[in-house]
């Protein structure tokens, strides 16, 4: 297809052509990628299944856009379907041309004819999603440990031992398996491999995996920052992966983690609100929060279809009233209209109704009280919400109480 302004948007098949997908997205996210080679090799023989879209202008690619089928776990733990969205970038000179709008518009309106209940992606700025439906569902926060002055708990007798980038990848994906953290998105396999450092050469960062009776209870992979003050060791350790079956395995790679010798601190980015870090330091004042931000954001396309697949915490009826005005406001969305949701015993259902609404919001809010990352009671203070009927606001959060902050986990 080639539009009024003559891009011709292409679907990317060749290694040619994502030889200047990556040049784009280079330019447009200011850093190349190392190992392009290796990333190629493994990128080109699933491209069938890795949509990768180029909008090309007189031979040069200046903008891209990829999308793949993902996984979104729900508050209960079920799986729920998504497109994913990544890799967006249109080069400075090309810009307010309409190149991401006609990427975004296809891939949702692709996503919502396949039947997928919601859209993911992770936003490098805030302020470019919203008009297409999609609102911050998640955060994050970074987390640094001075560990010279820390008391730490004794570790289990579980067995923890360090691995090679083949037997850490299948503990993790193992232990992705037992995991229901609301809002965590599923691995790609070549994001795995990647993290594993089993594509490209240069990684030094060092795996372990934690056995439980022989089943694998945890994995954590970090690097070293190596620095020596006045004689002194002062390196830091940066967590990149630290997951475990229980808070038990948790807390015991935490503690492992904060007794390396000659490490001064410790650095965890992007994790979880309500991770239990700060519990393993007899002093949690050591545990220093900062950057907190939002992660996974989240476009519903089938209302029913996402509420309907969570659980919930309180038996109850409740009726949003959810305005879509679709993508780029070009009209109604597919999340416009009423709906009720009705729940027992930790089941609930949802579908299309006509009765008066209970709460009004914006699809872009709609993610977040999916994933109950915020009471209800307290959008509708800040005014996200619109409380309609005295006490719905309080009997949402009754229903919708999850035992967990979500968290996306992973990078896409």
């Amino acid at each position: 297809m080639t539009d009024s302004n003559g891009i011709e948007f292409q679907r990317v098949t060749t290694r040619e052509q994502l030889q200047g997908f990556h040049d784009c997205a280079a330019v447009g996210f200011q850093s190349p990628m190392p190992n392009a080679e290796a990333w190629f090799d493994a990128v080109v023989p699933q491209l069938d299944v890795l949509d990768h879209r180029a909008a090309v202008d007189r031979g040069r690619t200046v903008g891209t856009f990829l999308s793949f089928d993902q996984s979104l776990t729900a508050v209960g733990g079920a799986p729920v379907p998504a497109r994913a969205v990544s890799a967006v970038t249109v080069l400075p000179t090309h810009r307010r041309r309409g190149i991401l709008g006609a990427h975004m518009r296809g891939c949702l309106a692709d996503a919502e004819a396949a039947g997928l209940p919601a859209a993911t992606l992770i936003a490098a700025e805030y302020a470019i999603y919203g008009r297409y439906g999609f609102g911050p569902s998640t955060e994050v926060v970074d987390y640094r440990i001075v560990v010279d002055r820390t008391r730490l708990p004794e570790r289990s007798g579980d067995e923890l031992r360090y691995v090679d980038g083949e037997e850490h990848l299948a503990a993790a994906d193992r232990i992705r398996e037992r995991l229901t953290i609301p809002g965590r998105v599923s691995r790609l396999p070549l994001n795995g491999r990647m993290a594993a450092g089993l594509i490209g050469k240069g990684d030094t960062k060092q795996r372990l995996v934690l056995r439980r009776g022989g089943d694998v209870a945890g994995v954590l992979t970090y690097g070293v920052e190596g620095k020596w003050t006045d004689s002194r060791p002062d390196s830091v350790v940066t967590v990149s992966e630290l997951l475990g079956v229980d808070a038990a395995a948790e807390r015991d790679l935490w503690a492992f983690a904060m007794s390396i010798d000659w490490v001064a601190a410790v650095v965890a980015p992007q994790r979880a609100l309500d991770d239990l870090v700060t519990t393993v330091p007899a002093d949690p004042r050591t545990v220093q929060v900062s950057n907190r931000s939002d992660l996974l954001w989240i476009r519903p396309l089938d209302v029913p279809a996402l509420f309907s697949a969570r659980n919930y915490a309180a038996p109850g009826r409740l009726v949003l009233d959810v305005t879509d005005p679709g993508y780029d406001g070009a009209g109604p969305g597919p999340a416009h209209g009423r709906f009720v949701i009705s729940t027992d015993g930790g089941a609930g259902t949802c579908s299309a109704t006509d009765e008066p609404a209970d709460l009004a919001l914006d699809v872009t809010d709609l993610g977040r009280l999916w994933l109950s990352d915020e009471p209800v009671s307290r959008r509708v203070g800040t005014g996200a919400i619109r409380e309609l009927t005295g006490g719905a606001a309080a009997r949402a959060d009754l229903m919708l109480l999850s035992p967990r902050r979500p968290w996306a986990v992973e990078h896409f």
